[in-house]
């Protein structure tokens, strides 16, 4: 309780009324958010060719960018499953941190909910009137061509997360 009494002192954490004298809910505050994740960001390294490596610290929350959207709309994360989005660099296994969004632009990579068989895909959005086409960035998956009811969008991908395959 000491530790986290400093904490609350410090604004990065907030300690809620005890239902019970085992349970207290702790939340952390912005503050905390923004503390939690921090480490160095030094700059930029080329993927292609080569530049002048020069020293640029700077802090990131990878925490803050990947939790705290600045629209304030509710994020969460899904598990890819299949090669059908490998040509915007969605592979099998990723992690997708998803923004909820009901009606996003044509051409957002999206997480789609299909009503009728129950299943929740990773395609590129395309309305097309009554019809919504979800695209795969693979050719060797087709579209799935369905009623504008037939769909629920769950959101935007703002996020692709995957370990290294060295």
């Amino acid at each position: 309780m000491y530790h986290l009494g400093r904490l609350e002192e410090d604004g990065l954490v907030r300690i809620g009324e005890a239902p019970s004298r085992k349970v207290r809910p702790i939340t952390l505050t912005e503050a905390g958010w923004e503390a939690v994740g921090e480490m160095p960001m030094l700059g930029r390294i080329a993927a292609g060719p080569g530049f002048e490596g020069i020293v640029q610290e700077d802090v990131y929350s990878l925490v803050t960018e990947l939790a705290s959207p600045r629209s304030g709309m509710r994020r969460f994360v899904l598990r890819a499953s299949g090669e059908s989005m490998s040509g915007v660099g969605i592979e099998d296994g990723d992690e997708l941190v998803i923004e909820e969004q009901e009606s996003p632009p044509n051409g957002s990579v999206v997480a789609a909910l299909l009503l009728d068989e129950g299943l929740v895909t990773v395609k590129r959005l395309y309305r097309e009137g009554e019809l919504v086409r979800l695209k795969p960035a693979n050719l060797e998956y087709e579209d799935i061509v369905v009623s504008g009811d037939a769909l629920r969008i769950q959101g935007v991908v703002v996020r692709v997360l995957h370990t290294p395959r060295l």
